[in-house]
């Protein structure tokens, strides 16, 4: 399914993309010395507000692409949900299907080198829908990677019950406020040079998984709002991130529940951040159907 339409952070949040394999031995060791680079000052590593998320959530993967607009690597972020499909944003596959990135893989390494692509995994195949992110319900993020071969090393992240959020929401677990809900979300994003805030792709540093909390915000029957105000405490996502989880932590258990996955925010990444909701019929319709496609 191809998508439709640009959106606010779409093109920062994803990034380049291609099929590991020959392709991508060959633009490793070439990308590596492509790299943007320049003197920076005070920064603050994406996920913004976030800490290095060592190896809390091994499943969160890296989608590595090429990007011809930086001149170098970048990446967008995904779940494995079965030993074969990696759940991302649907921006993310409209940017490989239009040609603007160059897939070359995935990995789920917590430092990725852009360097060594011995530890990237060939695709088969991406499959997505991205209808806009202008919060509407009607608008869609969600797409698919299907890996060539499964990944046995890891355990996918199992899936919400369908109406999982309005369900906490019906019995009052989800609260605005300084001691409200709060959610972690987890990505491989861009860092944030300060002041004032301005996302950049690496220099000679190696992008890696963090992991921060975002602060409730609001609902609707297609997004979760999530509150990144570093003023107030809270963390979140950046360019980069796209695709990658958000999960609510069972506050009596410390189980943790995959709910969205990262879309869109504020130009800056400092105040908001969006997520796709995947506790819907669509959106596990649409799991499902991937699913489902590697059986028959």
């Amino acid at each position: 399914m191809k998508n439709q339409q640009t959106m606010k952070r779409g093109a920062l949040c994803a990034a380049p993309v291609g099929l590991a394999g020959s392709a991508g031995r060959m633009l490793a060791g070439a990308v590596a010395l492509l790299l943007v680079s320049g003197a920076f000052g005070g920064r603050a590593w994406a996920i913004i507000g976030g800490e290095p998320d060592g190896n809390h959530h091994p499943n969160v993967g890296a989608v590595i692409f090429y990007d011809s607009a930086v001149g170098g690597v970048t990446c967008a972020s995904g779940t494995l949900i079965h030993p074969r499909v990696l759940l991302t944003a649907g921006h993310v596959i409209d940017m490989i299907e239009s040609g603007r990135v160059v897939l070359l893989g995935v990995s789920f390494e917590q430092e990725i080198s852009p360097e060594d692509s011995r530890t990237w995994l060939e695709v088969s195949e991406i499959v997505g829908t991205f209808t806009g992110a202008t919060a509407s319900p009607r608008d869609i993020d969600i797409g698919a990677i299907i890996l060539r071969r499964p990944v046995r090393k890891l355990t996918p992240e199992p899936l919400p019950a369908e109406g999982f959020l309005e369900s906490l929401k019906n019995a009052g677990q989800l609260l605005a406020g300084a001691e409200g809900t709060r959610f972690t979300v987890v990505g491989y994003g861009m860092r944030v040079d300060w002041p004032p805030p301005e996302p950049s792709w690496w220099a000679d540093e190696c992008p890696q998984r963090n992991a921060a909390e975002s602060g409730y915000l609001g609902l609707n029957v297609g997004w979760l709002f999530l509150n990144q105000n570093l003023a107030a405490g809270y963390g979140g996502t950046t360019t980069g991130d796209s695709g990658g989880p958000t999960f609510w932590t069972d506050p009596e258990t410390g189980e943790e529940v995959l709910v969205s996955v990262s879309s869109w925010g504020d130009i800056n990444c400092i105040a908001h951040g969006l997520a796709y909701r995947i506790d819907t019929a669509e959106s596990l319709g649409f799991i499902q159907d991937v699913i489902d496609s590697l059986e028959q």
